[in-house]
């Protein structure tokens, strides 16, 4: 479950994938073999390096993907590295609106002007 807390406090839950449109298109361009092992290893990625409780985008896949189950992405979007990062974040968003616990998301750059993915936290226990 992924929820949006708002400047009120106001907690959301995120129903919507964002840029639903190219997600879909792209997915498509994945086996279903593929899709599977891409998100066994996000949620086994979030299961432990991130503890169940932090991860952070633009570290969880590296810089090479050869031979990882994130090879698939890139692929799929015709071997376009910057759309596969894209792509890599939607996954990875719709992959915690998926996960029964609730998360939230923000941007925390460390020096501004910097471009992060998005960071992901539990925000209380189920």
């Amino acid at each position: 479950m992924l929820v949006a807390i708002r400047n009120n406090r106001a907690v959301e839950t995120v129903l919507t994938q964002p840029h639903g449109r190219r997600f879909q298109q792209w997915s498509r361009n994945l086996a279903p073999a593929d899709w599977r092992r891409i998100r066994d290893a996000l949620n086994e990625y979030v299961n432990t390096t991130g503890r169940g409780e932090i991860i952070t985008t633009s570290w969880i896949p590296g810089a090479d993907w050869t031979d990882t189950p994130y090879q698939p992405i890139y692929e799929a979007v015709g071997e376009d590295w910057e759309m596969a990062r894209f792509f890599f974040g939607l996954i990875v968003w719709n992959v915690m609106m998926d996960r029964p616990e609730p998360w939230s998301f923000g941007r925390y750059p460390r020096h501004e002007g910097d471009v992060i993915g998005l960071t992901y936290f539990r925000v209380w226990p189920n």
